[in-house]
């Protein structure tokens, strides 16, 4: 069985605390909050809002798209900045004109020093 497709998984994930922390105090602050996801699979789909809301995770919207098209959806968004671990998804809105920042995954660490690049949403002084 593909774990990615058991709801089970998506719902025991826990948020990174900082994002949780930063995103929250954001969203108190009155700013909105975006969520734009690739995680097309049905049992993500399925449980991703219960998944915020279990979490109280504050958000205006959330979006799902295919892989490589995050973009489209953020460009209509026209936000202040996007954090994205993808690096394609943040050469693509850098090139667009987006103020976008890599996330710091091991998976991505060939690119950290390729793009403006963040361990944790408290390295954005933005506000």
């Amino acid at each position: 069985m593909n774990v990615f497709n058991n709801t089970i998984f998506w719902k025991n994930l826990k948020p990174y605390a900082d994002a949780w922390h930063q995103i929250n105090y954001w969203f108190s602050q009155n700013i909105d909050i975006h969520i734009v996801t690739a995680r097309r699979c049905s049992a993500a789909m399925k449980t991703t809002h219960e998944w915020l809301d279990t979490w109280r995770v504050g958000a205006s919207s959330v979006s799902f798209t295919n892989i490589h098209e995050k973009h489209g959806v953020i460009e209509k968004l026209n936000p202040a900045f996007v954090v994205e671990d993808n690096p394609n998804e943040v050469r693509i809105l850098l090139n667009e004109g987006v103020n976008a920042y890599l996330r710091k995954q091991w998976y991505n660490e060939p690119h950290w020093n390729e793009f403006p690049t963040i361990e944790t949403l408290y390295d954005l002084d933005w506000n």
